[in-house]
């Protein structure tokens, strides 16, 4: 990571100590990001805490995606950078990621934001790839593009306050490249829905490339929404049709960051009038993207490199007794 910095790393926001009152109980919200590199360009992730194991405790509440946080009194301050590691280091052991060594969670800083405290932690050593997460997982991570575009992962809804956080603090989502001081591009998150053994594989070893209507490239779904249409019903690429006809069985759902450098946006219409089908791979050349939207269809997003798909997470879908489509 040498050619990038995060930006909020170079401003004046960060101090070394948290300022509180006497007898004031101490509570952080904990702003924990990961960069990863592995692909064509950098990107951050941030962890996220999961609103729904907080309704036991505080009765009626909206399930949605918050910061975590860090409570302890006063008196307890100094043992307060030593709580909020301890605190990460559960939440990544409960999600069955590998601590290699305890100095992989760094705190950066403290930042009051509207009177409320913040710490900065940088875990981007530690390998968060691959988590297999549900709709009651207390801890997941999700893209500057889902929280401040979307405002939804998967079908959790991003609490308003982490968006408008991040959306007047830009310098917290924001990474850049040293060579040239331009702000890097974040990537978008996209979807694979297919019988849960083939899902569980490519979680692993990414999504190959399959030869389908618009020639041999690598397939994706937009939304979460149509990843699961393409695992009960028939599949937008006449593959053989997937169906879930008894409760008990499961499909699965692959979440992918897509590294886009150039896309182009097309329909049908256009497709028809400018393209020929067979003639796509000299299209093609000069994007590395391309978004179908076929009328009537769920879209398809097309990549040309391996190397533009990171794999998230990955989510067992089934029925429940309602026939409602929900992740297990």
């Amino acid at each position: 990571m040498n050619n990038i910095y995060y930006e909020c790393l170079n401003s004046n926001k960060l101090t070394k100590d948290i300022n509180l009152n006497d007898n004031e109980v101490i509570h952080v919200k904990i702003i924990c990001y990961h960069i990863n590199v592995e692909g064509t360009y950098p990107f951050l992730q941030f962890m996220l805490y999961n609103s729904y194991n907080l309704i036991p405790f505080l009765g009626a509440l909206d399930q949605t995606l918050i910061f975590p946080f860090v409570k302890c009194l006063f008196e307890k301050k100094k043992e307060l950078n030593d709580i909020i590691i301890n605190k990460i280091k559960d939440y990544l052991i409960n999600l069955g990621i590998i601590l290699f060594h305890e100095d992989h969670i760094v705190i950066n800083g403290f930042y009051n934001y509207n009177n409320e405290n913040y710490v900065l932690i940088n875990i981007s050593d530690i390998n968060i790839d691959v988590l297999l997460l549900n709709n009651k997982s207390e801890i997941w991570f999700g893209l500057t593009n889902e929280i401040c575009n979307e405002s939804i992962i998967c079908k959790l809804q991003v609490n308003k306050s982490v968006n408008l956080f991040f959306l007047n603090n830009k310098e917290f989502i924001t990474l850049i490249k040293i060579s040239n001081k331009k702000i890097i591009k974040t990537p978008f998150v996209v979807y694979d829905g297919n019988n849960l053994k083939r899902i569980e594989f490519q979680s692993i070893f990414g999504k190959s490339k399959s030869n389908k209507i618009y020639g041999y490239y690598f397939y994706f779904n937009p939304s979460f929404d149509f990843a699961i249409n393409n695992c009960f019903k028939n599949n937008l690429f006449n593959d053989e049709m997937i169906e879930i006809k008894e409760f008990n069985q499961i499909a699965g759902i692959n979440r992918i960051a897509l590294l886009s450098d150039k896309i182009l946006y097309i329909d049908e219409e256009q497709i028809l009038e400018k393209i020929n089908i067979d003639e796509l791979d000299e299209f093609i050349n000069d994007y590395d993207t391309i978004f179908i939207k076929i009328p009537g269809k769920d879209p398809v997003i097309i990549i040309k490199e391996f190397i533009q798909q990171i794999q998230l997470s990955y989510h067992k879908v089934s029925k429940n007794l309602n026939n409602k489509i929900c992740i297990v």
